[in-house]
């Protein structure tokens, strides 16, 4: 079977082969004469294009819909004035289409069955990442029930310690003044 190819499309019949080598002349004028600096200019070229119809094939789509985002990202032109391109099919085109609709289909079947595969390791990455978060919460009490608790541990051991050597250094200067009271009342 002889394949028609151009720009990496593939064609089923001379005709059709003939066409879109026109286009690809065609699309090769144009990007010669185009200026992108004048985005008027280009919206002008774009819609004269689609008005006389001069592509039917998907290298011509391919070009228009490369000046259609041309013009969607230009500010100065608005998105109301941007025509959208039209797509005519012939019969021939039409029984292509829906082989090839048959094995996109396949394909996206394919897809999400090894999507359905794999996502053994999506569903542990998941887990992983709650049971990561579940550690961290617990981590985060357990420094504040050893910050606020009574018992000495390794984070809150200094500031205990010295508040009972200072309860204990305030009872012995409570006890020495007691003292001192008591000898000066038996002397």
């Amino acid at each position: 079977m002889v394949q028609y190819i151009v720009d990496g499309y593939s064609f089923s019949d001379e005709k059709s082969y003939k066409v879109a080598k026109n286009e690809q002349e065609g699309v090769a004028y144009l990007r010669k004469r185009i200026n992108y600096n004048n985005a008027e200019n280009v919206r002008n070229i774009y819609d004269t294009v689609i008005e006389k119809g001069l592509f039917k094939t998907p290298v011509g789509y391919e070009f228009l819909k490369e000046l259609q985002g041309y013009l969607v990202e230009n500010e100065t032109i608005g998105h109301n004035r941007i025509r959208p391109i039209p797509v005519t099919i012939s019969g021939g085109e039409r029984k292509s289409q829906k082989k090839s609709w048959k094995w996109f289909r396949k394909k996206e079947k394919e897809m999400k069955k090894k999507d359905a595969e794999s996502s053994p390791y999506r569903n542990r990455f998941i887990n992983m990442v709650i049971l990561n978060v579940i550690c961290i919460i617990l981590l985060v009490l357990f420094i504040i029930i050893s910050t606020n608790s009574k018992n000495v541990n390794i984070i809150n051991y200094r500031n205990r310690i010295d508040a009972e050597y200072m309860e204990k250094e305030d009872n012995l200067a409570r006890w020495a003044e007691e003292l001192e009271a008591r000898e000066s009342a038996l002397k």
